[in-house]
């Protein structure tokens, strides 16, 4: 039998379900997925749906089961959320509330690249939630290929590149046109790795480089030397690939000066300066891999 904390006036309060537990959201384009764990205790019947709203109660939907997504919410809004559980006798107590969660513009640019007749400045979008072909973007400052990209949720950042540039350009990813300076790498270089976490850029070697620039997205202007991808005899790596969560970055593969192909992984903590640590090794040793993650990642 439920515990007897649920139920409205009018409603059988010692029938109705225990709260759900576990509520967690993810963030969507002007919504947001609330996931959560059925309770165990359904009461005096089967449980017939959930409610869900925000800390504020101005959003809300209901569903059947988890997860439940409210929609109409404002990109770049902090929400919290509440979940309800309903049988035939009525609402259990609400549970406790998820974590601070924010809607975010979906979207997705690619750019740059090798073509047949040579390099290309071409950036295309799609939007993350519709199936469809990829539509013009705008350009990047420069023609170029085996460059390295990183992102916040509302400004993406490309950096060097061949033929051995410097460059770092930026888009505002909501908003459609050609891509402007943003600074430039501490060294000129191709064949690099690219991350993030929401604030934070990194730059990871390249052709004859161990080097790890960082830059604050937010903010333009040249890129700072965050320190090595590694120690001696791991010096220089190039065709290696990124990924990163809000706090670590991972830098896997690639080839390095002295001993051709690597299986290493290395990681830094994003918001502290140094040089790399052994995180363990690739199942293989290649180089022109690339990555991802479940919180932000690399190109």
């Amino acid at each position: 039998m439920a515990r007897g904390r649920g139920g409205f006036i009018g409603q059988d309060g010692l029938n109705a379900p225990d709260s759900p537990t576990g509520v967690t959201g993810t963030s969507g384009d002007t919504e947001v997925s609330v996931a959560f764990t059925a309770p165990t205790d359904v009461g005096g019947s089967a449980i017939t749906g959930y409610r869900v709203q925000d800390g504020t109660k101005a959003h809300g939907a209901s569903g059947s089961s988890s997860p439940v997504t409210v929609t109409g919410l404002t990109n770049g809004t902090s929400y919290t959320f509440n979940v309800w559980a309903i049988n035939a006798f009525g609402y259990s107590a609400p549970s406790d509330a998820s974590g601070s969660v924010s809607p975010a513009f979906a979207r997705a640019v690619f750019g740059a690249g090798a073509t047949t007749s040579g390099r290309s400045n071409v950036l295309d979008y799609v939007s993350i939630g519709t199936l469809s072909n990829a539509s013009d973007f705008g350009d990047l400052t420069e023609s170029k290929r085996n460059l390295a990209a990183c992102a916040s949720p509302t400004r993406g950042v490309r950096g060097g590149g061949s033929s051995s540039t410097n460059t770092i350009d930026y888009v505002t990813i909501a908003t459609t046109g050609n891509a402007t300076d943003f600074g430039d790498l501490t060294a000129a270089r191709y064949s690099l790795a690219g991350c993030s976490n929401s604030t934070r850029g990194l730059f990871g070697g390249g052709a004859a480089s161990e080097v790890i620039d960082f830059i604050t997205i937010a903010t333009t202007g040249n890129a700072t030397d965050f320190g090595n991808l590694g120690s001696a005899p791991l010096d220089s790596f190039e065709k290696l690939s990124a990924a990163a969560s809000s706090s670590r970055a991972l830098f896997g593969g690639g080839q390095t000066d002295n001993s051709g192909d690597v299986n290493i992984i290395n990681y830094v903590e994003i918001a502290s300066a140094g040089n790399g640590v052994d995180f363990g090794d690739l199942t293989v040793a290649r180089d022109d891999l690339c990555a991802c993650s479940s919180a932000h990642g690399g190109l």
